[in-house]
């Protein structure tokens, strides 16, 4: 077994939701319970900000600013970033 190489495995990037991907998610939720609006946040923070699962399980109430739509986000090494929300991001050329 010494000098045998390992197997190399590719590296596959899963493709993003489509459009229509997002839709049907997001109509698995109901508006009207309260697991179906946590869900729904929950997915929109997801697609509006990219944060990471471990940084979204960090979020807590004193963390969101609605006044201003801001997300305290707490990232690896303790750093911290403030996400804004639900508003159209300048496109960058």
């Amino acid at each position: 077994m010494a000098g045998m190489k390992a197997p190399k495995i590719p590296i596959v990037i899963p493709a993003a939701p489509t459009h229509e991907d997002v839709y049907k998610m997001l109509a698995l939720c109901p508006r009207d319970t309260f697991l179906g609006i946590r869900n729904r946040a929950i997915l929109l923070i997801f697609m509006d900000t990219g944060v990471r699962l471990v940084e979204m399980s960090t979020i807590q109430r004193p963390h969101v600013n609605k006044e201003y739509d801001l997300i305290l986000i707490t990232g690896k090494v303790l750093s911290s970033v403030l996400y804004r929300w639900g508003r159209p991001r300048k496109k960058h050329s």
